[in-house]
């Protein structure tokens, strides 16, 4: 509510150092850090600059995450965010550049759409600094339960940061600074959902589990589920200020396995006694 007043001074100061008749210079320092509303951990105030220039240019805050659990707890998350929002800050040829760069790089997994003005960033991660895993086997089945705590905003701002500049798009050296978001944080988080709702924001994060999925939540925010995927509204979640709780059950392999073969192996020893010669059998005597 006490964020509106503060538009004109904000909207001032972006036109001081963005005037509309000069040719899009490299973002540096602070203009930079418009582009990290991937993290969205930014201040309020720049958050509301991002909002309002969305607004005016009629275009949409798009991003997703996508987790892929590996049985072992080990997985790998790919982000996907809308750039239309900043393509009137940065060189006409950008897009390109950054697509040129994540095509010819093995530092950084990243893909570049220029048409959509789309950038997909994929980053490995283990249990423990995120998110934690546990698994739980019985005699048929494997029970995987994953917890996320933290969004790892801090990571893929890092990474985009290196991308643009890696890409000279912009220059300096890295100045990323947006924090992990933390799914607990229930003050923080309720003031940038409600701003985020009220521009409509599209922001959604997908977990992918070894096994189809058998409970998915978030507080009280539930997810869509197709098969081993379940779909949340990450802008819900974050009104609701709780982690993603995602639970799947697959077929315990190993076990089945093991008694398939000792099945076969009863069997075995079950045929060979039955063939085998009884001990008191009269012997025929020889004419």
């Amino acid at each position: 509510m006490g964020l509106l007043p503060q538009v004109p001074e904000v909207l001032s100061d972006f036109r001081t150092r963005n005037p509309q008749n000069s040719e899009p210079a490299k973002p540096d320092g602070p203009e930079r850090e418009f582009l990290f509303i991937a993290g969205l951990a930014v201040s309020m105030k720049k958050m509301l600059v991002l909002l309002v220039l969305a607004l005016a240019a009629n275009a949409a805050i798009d991003q997703s995450y996508v987790q892929t659990l590996s049985g072992d707890g080990s997985s790998t998350i790919q982000k996907t965010m809308d750039l239309s929002l900043f393509a009137n800050q940065l060189p006409a040829s950008a897009l390109s550049a950054m697509a040129a760069f994540c095509s010819n790089t093995t530092r950084i997994i990243c893909s570049v759409d220029v048409d959509a003005k789309k950038i997909s960033i994929s980053e490995s991660f283990q249990p423990g600094g995120y998110y934690t895993v546990t698994t739980e086997y019985d005699l048929f089945m494997v029970t995987h339960r994953i917890v996320v705590d933290r969004i790892p905003t801090d990571r893929f701002a890092a990474d985009l940061d290196d991308v643009l500049l890696l890409s000279n798009v912009t220059s300096g050296t890295r100045q990323s600074n947006v924090a992990v978001l933390d799914l607990n944080d229930r003050q923080a988080n309720a003031g940038i959902a409600a701003t985020l709702r009220m521009f409509k924001a599209n922001m959604t994060y997908a977990i992918t589990m070894p096994g189809d999925i058998a409970a998915a939540s978030a507080g009280n925010t539930g997810a869509s589920v197709t098969g081993k995927t379940a779909n949340f509204d990450l802008v819900a979640v974050m009104a609701q200020s709780a982690p993603l709780v995602v639970a799947s059950r697959e077929l315990n392999a190993v076990s089945i396995v093991a008694l398939l073969a000792i099945v076969v192996l009863g069997a075995l020893a079950l045929s060979f006694f039955k063939s085998a010669p009884k001990s008191g059998a009269k012997k025929k005597k020889a004419k």
